[in-house]
């Protein structure tokens, strides 16, 4: 029987620890949040949404509690945590809300809203291609002939918050500074005040805002080094003023991929297979040669 090429076969073996080796690495590489952040995924949303006087002004801040005027309602902040492998997909979602202005108004003078933060972890740890986040707002207003508690004409106000935050561990085994990718942000629509998108860095109670979006911004690559605690923020506000109609529609969503982690060195496990890779190239080509000068 003809004997096969020596090549051929020292070939066959480096492919398949190769194979072994990059199959081996592949199955870990994918998430980045499962083995480089260890507490988990921590998602906010609140709003607040009614009716306010045109004249007047207000500041809400993020996850407040009471609403500033009584012709206003204020939900949140909803809460839920992300932690593999106990869950591996999660969403914090305000309860879709509708509120009519209290002194009364058009048959379709209403404000209607919800705020979500939602999160999946990649393969292997969950099913989508990369970890993945979803900030979004969305609700319709309408102040057509809305007064408010005193009589008052009102505009329609609807303010959202919704984040993401998780610490990002140092690793002796793995190089965990990644980075993300946030998509393009949409320009401003009519009667929309703020549009925004902040990705803050914690160290040592000290807050840096290492990126941010304003509408019409194109999309970027942030790296989170490891060894942080981060935020990333939605911030929304919309106000419709008073004789507007019809209803006003939004409908914000921005969603974050993780990218890539840097290149780590071999794990140990990865280095028991290179051994055992070359053993096995070594041993074929032994074989081989024996063959030879037989």
């Amino acid at each position: 029987m003809p004997m096969r090429p020596p090549f051929r076969s020292i070939r066959r073996a480096a492919a398949l620890a190769a194979a072994l080796l990059l199959g081996h690495g592949s199955a870990q590489a994918v998430t980045f949040l499962d083995p480089c952040a260890h507490n988990g995924i921590e998602l906010k949303a609140d709003m607040v949404l009614g009716y306010h006087d045109p004249t007047g002004s207000f500041t809400v801040v993020p996850y407040a509690v009471a609403p500033p005027s009584a012709d206003l309602v204020s939900v949140g902040p909803i809460g839920a945590t992300v932690v593999a492998p106990v869950t591996t997909y999660g969403i914090a979602t305000t309860s879709a809300i509708t509120w009519l202005p209290s002194g009364g108004g058009a048959p379709k003078d209403v404000v209607r809203g919800e705020v979500s933060s939602e999160f999946e972890y990649g393969t292997p740890t969950g099913v989508r291609p990369r970890d993945s986040f979803r900030l979004r707002a969305r609700g319709t207003a309408s102040a057509f002939a809305s007064l408010d508690n005193s009589a008052i004409p009102a505009d329609a106000v609807f303010i959202a918050h919704a984040s993401a935050e998780f610490y990002v561990d140092v690793m002796s085994s793995l190089s965990c500074k990644g980075d993300i990718f946030v998509a393009p942000m949409r320009p401003l629509a009519p009667h929309e005040v703020l549009l925004e998108l902040k990705i803050e860095q914690h160290v040592g109670g000290v807050v840096t805002v290492i990126a941010s979006q304003a509408p019409g911004d194109p999309g970027i690559l942030v790296t989170l080094p490891p060894g942080a605690y981060y935020r990333i923020l939605l911030n929304y506000k919309l106000r419709v003023p008073y004789g507007v109609d019809p209803d006003f529609d939004v409908d914000t969503s921005i969603s974050f991929i993780e990218a890539s982690t840097s290149t780590p060195a071999l794990s140990p496990d990865r280095q028991v297979l290179l051994v055992l890779g070359l053993l096995a190239i070594g041993a074929c080509a032994l074989a081989i040669r024996k063959r030879m000068l037989a």
